[in-house]
C-alpha cells in the first residue's frame, strides 16, 4: 500500500419500494475529484519509496510512543530514550508527535501517508501546544488544508516554511495560540547567564528591571544577552531575539558591512562604537483587513507586535505586478518578489530571496530586449547563487504559472517538480476574477471622485471669475 491508486468510488443509487411504487431516491455518492498529492507522493524512484517507508515508520514510532495522561514526564522520555537508543531531545520529538496523532485522528491518517519528514512533524507537534480544547477540530481542519498541496505533484515546502504556513493558520484559528517558533531542536545551553558586577562593598541598588526581563537571569526566554568567559583567549556573547526582532539586527549589522567593507564581527564593534552611520529599510506586510502583519523575512507577527511595527511605518504602499523595459529590476519589483516567495524558489532550497539573485523565467535577450523574456514580476524569480548557475548552464528548467508557483524540470531524469509561493505576498502572486472585478471597481470608482472633484473645483473656480468680472466698475 505504497502509493494510493487514483481510482473515483463508483456511483451507487438507493431505490425503495413504497406501495407497490417503484421510488428512484437518486444518486447518493457521487464520483469524487481525484485527491492532489504531493511530488513524493507520486514518485516511483526507490529512494523516494524508501523515505516514505521510513517517514511512516517514525509515525507508527510516534504513535506507540504516546505516553498516558497520568504518565511521569520524566520517566517516560527516561524510558523512551532507552528503549530507542535515543537522545533525550529525539525522545521527547517521538512523544510529542504521538501526543499529536492522538489529539488529532484525522490528522494521523493524514501522517501516515509519509510525505513529512521527522523535521516537519517536530515542528507540527509544538504548533498545538497553545490550542484550547474546543478549538481542537477547527485547528486540526487547519492544520490539513495547510498539509494539502494546492496543485498535483506540488514540492513539499521546507520546514521552516511550512512552519510560517502553519503559524498563520493557527492564529486565524485563535491568535492566543500562536505557535512558538521550535525551529532549533537542540538549542545550546546557556553557560554564563549575563551579569552586571558591582564593586566589592558597595551595596547592591534596588532598581526595578525593564519591562519584561527577568531578574534571575537576565532576560526572557526570547530576549536573552549571555556572556561566556570560559575561553581565556575568547568571549562568547549569545544574543536571542524573536524572529522579527533578530531579522531587524541582521538587516542593520548586514547593512553596515557593506557600508564599512567589513566582517559581522566588526560590524558589531562599529554599531558598539557608534563610529558608522547607515540607514536601513525593513519592509512591512499587512492585508487591509487582517490584524497581523508579516515581515520580509516571513515571520508572522502577533497583534502587539504588528502594532509595535506599524508605529514605525513612514511610507505605504500597495503591491502589485511592475515591470521594467530595463534588464535590472526595480527595488520596488525585488520587494515584492521577496514578499512573495520568501526563500529560493529551487524545491527544497531555503537561501533568503534578500540574499538571491533576482531571475528572469524566460531568459532575457540583451542583443534584442524585445524579443525575450521581460523584466516583468511575472516573468522574475528568486534563486540562489548556486541554483541560478545550475539554470543558466541548462541542467535544470524553470516555467512559472499565473498564480506565481514555478516548475522545475530536470534534465537528468525529467521528472517535474513544483514550488508554490509561500511568502505573505504569495495571494499577490495571482489574480482571480472576482479580485480583478474588486480592482477594477475601485479604480473606476476612484477615478471618477477625482474627476468630480476636478470639476467642481473648475466650477468653483469659474463661479469667482464671473463674480469678480461683474463687480468691476466699468470706464
Amino acid at each position: 500500500m505504497d502509493d494510493f491508486p487514483l481510482v473515483p468510488n463508483p456511483p451507487s443509487f438507493e431505490v425503495r419500494f413504497v406501495s407497490g411504487v417503484v421510488v428512484d431516491m437518486g444518486r447518493q455518492d457521487w464520483p469524487s475529484e481525484p485527491r492532489r498529492r504531493w511530488s513524493i507522493e507520486t514518485s516511483t524512484d526507490p529512494a523516494v519509496v524508501a523515505v516514505r517507508r521510513a517517514n511512516r515508520s517514525i509515525v507508527e514510532a510516534a504513535v506507540q510512543c504516546a505516553p498516558s495522561g497520568g504518565a511521569d514526564v520524566v520517566a517516560h522520555h527516561a524510558r523512551v530514550q532507552a528503549k530507542l537508543s535515543v537522545t533525550r531531545s529525539r525522545a521527547e520529538t517521538y512523544t510529542d508527535i504521538g501526543l499529536l496523532c492522538e489529539r488529532m485522528p484525522q490528522l494521523k491518517a493524514h501522517l501516515r501517508k509519509g510525505i513529512f519528514s521527522i523535521d516537519h512533524l517536530r515542528l507540527l507537534a509544538r504548533s498545538v501546544d497553545g490550542v484550547r480544547h474546543e478549538d481542537t477540530a477547527r485547528a486540526e481542519e487547519a492544520l490539513i488544508e495547510v498539509l494539502t498541496p494546492r496543485r498535483d505533484g506540488q514540492q513539499v515546502p521546507g520546514p521552516r516554511a511550512l512552519f510560517r504556513k502553519v503559524t498563520k493558520a493557527i492564529h486565524g484559528v485563535d491568535e492566543h495560540a500562536r505557535p512558538v517558533d521550535h525551529t532549533d531542536p537542540d538549542p545550546p545551553a546557556v553557560t554564563c547567564a549575563e551579569m552586571i558586577p558591582v564593586p566589592d562593598g558597595d551595596a547592591v541598588p534596588e532598581v526595578d528591571p525593564p519591562a519584561g526581563v527577568d531578574p534571575r537571569d537576565g532576560g526572557t526566554l526570547t530576549r536573552r544577552v549571555s556572556v561566556d568567559t570560559y575561553d581565556p583567549t575568547a568571549t562568547v556573547i549569545t544574543v536571542t531575539l524573536p524572529p522579527e526582532d533578530a531579522e531587524e539586527v541582521v538587516a542593520i549589522l548586514d547593512a553596515v558591512c557593506r557600508e564599512m567593507s567589513c566582517s559581522r564581527a566588526d560590524g558589531v564593534l562599529h554599531l558598539a562604537r557608534g563610529t558608522v552611520d547607515t540607514s536601513v529599510t525593513l519592509n512591512l506586510y499587512r492585508e487591509i483587513t487582517s490584524d497581523v502583519a508579516a515581515t520580509s523575512g516571513g515571520h508572522w507577527l502577533d497583534a502587539m507586535a504588528t502594532d509595535a511595527f506599524m508605529e514605525r511605518v513612514t511610507h505605504l504602499r500597495i503591491p502589485g505586478h511592475e515591470a521594467t523595459e530595463a534588464y535590472t529590476p526595480t527595488r520596488r519589483m525585488v520587494e515584492f518578489l521577496e514578499g512573495v516567495y520568501v526563500t529560493c524558489t529551487y524545491p527544497g532550497c531555503e537561501v533568503p530571496a534578500d540574499r538571491c539573485d533576482v531571475d528572469h523565467v524566460s531568459r532575457y535577450n540583451h542583443a534584442d530586449p524585445d524579443s525575450g523574456g521581460p523584466t516583468d514580476t511575472r516573468n522574475l524569480h528568486p534563486l540562489c547563487r548556486g541554483h541560478h548557475q545550475l539554470k543558466t548552464l541548462g541542467w535544470i528548467d524553470a516555467t512559472k504559472a499565473d498564480d506565481g508557483a514555478v516548475m522545475w524540470s530536470s534534465v537528468d531524469d525529467g521528472h517535474i517538480y513544483v514550488t508554490e509561493p509561500t511568502g505573505p505576498l504569495a495571494g499577490y502572486a495571482r489574480t482571480s476574477f472576482a479580485a480583478q472585478a474588486s480592482r477594477r471597481f475601485r479604480t473606476v470608482r476612484e477615478h471618477n471622485e477625482r474627476r468630480q472633484a476636478q470639476r467642481a473645483a473648475q466650477q468653483a473656480a469659474l463661479a469667482a471669475a464671473r463674480t469678480a468680472a461683474t463687480e468691476e466698475v466699468p470706464f
